[in-house]
């Protein structure tokens, strides 16, 4: 877990007490210091423990153990995943920071009454403030004409809906709506998924012009040994010019190599931090020489990547589709950062499980619910026979989240960001990621904060 060093204000303790309170009971010191329990973690990498638990040494019955342990995983190390990034903007892995276990919730988060209260509370304060622009589907609309017991409502108050009827965490209780999500087949009508579907921009699935010939002749081999050859034979006048095609050869290269002594490779039998840097390393390369590089912090998020081994069903549900999503909509918070960017950033997250990979899209196209629609899974080749067929629409993929983040890179470069006074909120509008207050399977308290910072 990592996360900024900002000082905890005498605003968010108040705002937390009014919250938790409505200023009808007292409140334990214990409460609060569980519930910022995470910006006292980054704040102790500036400022030792002690003197923290000294300043709090009338309240004896404040416990520090939780924090601690938090403190001493800190400074274990990062995890496994590998972390991407760039010098203003990153590609992010939510193994090292805030997501992890310790923090992040489950698949068995129980949400507890009051969570719903606080969560329904917020809404209403949103929805007051915002109903105008709510994002109301035209299928949605043409029902509520022709059937007179259907009320017409916003996507943002069904997704909400939803989320206040689930007795475990979802991502929709952060207003987060995922089309690869079955659950919601029973909220919405066909004709209303396909609206959601295909609102906003559609994704760049082409592949780079320069790259044309590059594709068109890798697809015309077999075996991996063919393909290693071609490699070699791409004429390059200007690597420093030609930084796509460098990438494009030195991936089929390095790909194919795997391939020469056996002829097959089994992806998915390899160790959970193994398949990004063994086979699909190509999703990171391509950013070798633009404007996104790798490194471990950055300002400004535009993707991320999370990794497990296939075997761990239960870890790829909870990844994929829980913890990835509120890494995606943390970095899309960061990249709107005034109305004009609102509707149009895209992030980007890879799901890398078992020698497959998917590519999640995340945006606002309408209103204010961030979307996800996630690329049906690719598979790493297997052997010689489907060596080329498999490898050509991964290294297309890695060409489309490339093009897409320098697309987002290029609308916030070109944005002026406003002078404005901190309100400790995290957005100008949108509110903050919902965290439940404890876990079934630890009951251990939780944060929720508005500065829930995921860049180390």
């Amino acid at each position: 877990m990592a996360t900024k060093s900002t000082p905890i204000t005498i605003e968010a303790v108040t705002s937390f007490i009014n919250e938790t309170t409505e200023g009808k009971q007292t409140i334990k010191a214990q409460d609060v210091v569980d519930y910022f329990e995470k910006d006292i973690v980054s704040f102790a990498a500036t400022t030792d423990l002690k003197y923290m638990k000294e300043s709090c040494a009338r309240e004896r019955e404040i416990s520090w153990k939780r924090i601690e342990q938090m403190i001493k995983q800190d400074l274990s190390g990062p995890s496994s995943s590998t972390t991407l990034d760039k010098k203003n903007c990153l590609l992010w892995s939510p193994g090292t920071a805030s997501s992890s276990s310790t923090s992040s919730p489950g698949l068995k988060t129980r949400i507890t009454i009051t969570d719903k209260a606080i969560l329904k509370k917020r809404f209403e304060k949103f929805k007051n403030n915002n109903k105008k622009d709510f994002w109301y589907l035209q299928a949605t609309i043409q029902q509520a004409e022709e059937e007179e017991d259907v009320d017409l409502l916003s996507v943002e108050e069904k997704v909400m809906k939803f989320a206040l009827e689930c007795e475990y965490y979802h991502p929709s209780q952060s207003l987060v709506l995922d089309l690869g999500d079955k659950n919601w087949v029973s909220i919405f009508t066909e004709e209303e998924l396909d609206e959601l579907r295909d609102a906003g921009r559609d994704l760049p699935l082409g592949v780079p012009e320069e790259l044309n010939e590059c594709f068109h002749g890798l697809g015309r081999l077999k075996p991996s040994g063919g393909a290693f050859k071609y490699s070699r034979k791409i004429g390059i006048d200007h690597p420093k010019n030609e930084l796509l095609k460098v990438w494009f050869c030195n991936e089929v290269e390095q790909v194919s190599s795997l391939f020469l002594k056996t002829g097959s490779l089994d992806i998915g039998d390899l160790m959970e931090s193994d398949p990004l840097y063994v086979g699909f390393g190509l999703f990171s390369s391509i950013f070798r020489g633009s404007d996104i590089v790798a490194k471990n912090c950055g300002d400004i998020e535009l993707g991320c990547t999370e990794i497990g081994p296939g075997k761990d069903q239960t870890k790829e549900i909870r990844d994929s589709m829980l913890k990835i999503h509120i890494v995606l909509r943390d970095m899309l918070l960061s990249t709107t950062f005034v109305p004009s960017l609102l509707h149009k950033s895209h992030v980007i997250g890879y799901g890398v499980f078992g020698g497959s990979v998917s590519l999640l899209d995340a945006d606002i196209p309408e209103g204010f619910v961030t979307r996800i629609r996630r690329t049906e899974p690719l598979t790493f080749p297997n052997n010689n026979g489907d060596f080329v067929t498999k490898l050509v629409p991964l290294l297309n993929l890695a060409c489309v989240g490339r093009t897409m983040m320098e697309t987002t890179l290029q609308f916030t470069n070109n944005t002026i960001r406003p002078i404005s006074l901190s309100t400790g909120k995290n957005h100008w509008c949108l509110p903050p990621n919902f965290v439940p207050s404890n876990t079934q399977s630890q009951s251990q308290k939780r944060q929720r904060t508005d500065e829930d910072s995921l860049t180390g």
